[in-house]
């Protein structure tokens, strides 16, 4: 998930579905956008969005999207969504197109990519998906399992009295999912807290302490910090925090690249990163509960 904000409006060009989300504004008046730009020398209506209001774009629909620029933000997903498409990279180009302020998708090649359905996210047929989406597939899986076994009463994960952040350098066991398999697997992951910031703590595995260098750790927190955090809070809501820090967890971990072998990763990619909903709501020992 990616969010930005531009004063000046952006070119989005992709091998993927957009899903664009209007951010509200509190600034001043601005100048109407044209009715109408040049996208790729042809002439494309400009779509207004309310705030919060969201589109959908995929296949022949994403080859060319024009949005009012000015002070409006917006937030882009891109998402992969072709079981038949080819495993690599899939760029998409943000910028301004023409004299007017607008912003607009570009694509060439989308029309032909199929979709997924929900039955192909949440069925039997994971094992097809890249890496990256059989293990989101299979942690939605577990999580709906999980839910359904959830009832009044049940234990619930005990509030941490922290509210300030620990200390840079402070050392954290974390539990980490190991596999891609059915059944969940975990491995100890001991790991340094190299950034404390306002809104994200982010923690570098002992193992990979020469990765990223600590300029390039506090560049990245800044970051999460200052933009994309606050970002995804007003579009969505704060998150939940269930270790009452008020701030956001980031492990850095080779345990998370080592999902996927070296040989299958030329064709079914490999894991960037993942969110576990067993973190917040299981009182199980696997759980980092916060």
């Amino acid at each position: 998930m990616t969010c930005f904000a531009e004063r000046a409006p952006a070119v989005v060009a992709c091998a993927m579905a957009l899903l664009l989300t209007a951010c509200g504004s509190d600034g001043p008046a601005v100048v109407e956008p044209p009715q109408e730009t040049t996208c790729n020398g042809v002439a494309t209506s400009v779509r207004m969005l309310a705030p919060f209001e969201s589109v959908v774009l995929s296949g022949s629909s994403a080859a060319c999207f024009a949005l009012a620029g000015g002070d409006r933000e917006y937030l882009v997903i891109p998402q992969l969504t072709g079981e038949l498409l080819p495993y690599g990279g899939y760029g998409f180009r943000l910028g301004d197109p023409s004299p007017a302020v607008v912003a607009r998708a570009a694509d060439t090649t989308s029309a032909s990519i199929p979709s997924l359905s929900a039955e192909q996210i949440f069925g039997d047929q994971v094992h097809s998906l890249d890496a990256q989406a059989r293990l989101d597939a299979l942690m939605r899986r577990r999580e709906q399992r999980e839910a359904t076994g959830v009832h009044h009463g049940a234990e619930q994960p005990t509030l941490s009295v922290i509210g300030v952040p620990p200390e840079p350098d402070t050392m954290r066991t974390f539990s980490v999912l190991n596999t891609l398999g059915e059944t969940p697997g975990y491995s100890p992951v001991t790991a340094k807290l190299r950034y404390a910031g306002a809104r994200v703590l982010v923690y570098m595995d002992t193992l990979a302490t020469s990765a990223l260098s600590t300029s390039e750790i506090s560049a990245m927190g800044a970051v999460y910090d200052a933009s994309l955090v606050p970002a995804v809070m007003t579009a969505f809501g704060d998150g939940s925090d269930i270790d009452a820090n008020g701030r956001v967890i980031f492990l850095l971990t080779p345990t998370v690249n080592a999902l996927v072998t070296a040989s299958a990763c030329a064709t079914s990619g490999f894991v960037r990163g993942f969110f576990y909903s067993h973190d917040l709501s299981s009182t199980a020992a696997t759980s980092n509960r916060g």
